[in-house]
């Protein structure tokens, strides 16, 4: 999924803030700027896909973000 606005690709959906945030961090560790989108949560449970979180970056940059989270 790409967002041609902005110039963001999607290269992983997942399940759970903590998650979210840990490979967000990663990402940015690396040098790779990440955002995350959408997240619906109630009382922190997540339940068929409503903590979908969108893992997106820059188009540029997905080959290498996808690698570096396949090491995860």
């Amino acid at each position: 999924m790409e967002n041609s606005k902005s110039g963001l690709v999607k290269i992983a959906t997942v399940y759970g803030r903590p998650k979210a945030w840990i490979f967000k961090s990663k990402l940015e560790s690396e040098g790779i700027p990440a955002v995350l989108k959408g997240g619906a949560e109630i009382l922190g449970v997540t339940i068929d896909g409503l903590g979908a979180i969108d893992l997106l970056v820059l188009k540029d940059d997905a080959k290498k973000a996808e690698k570096i989270l396949s090491k995860q």
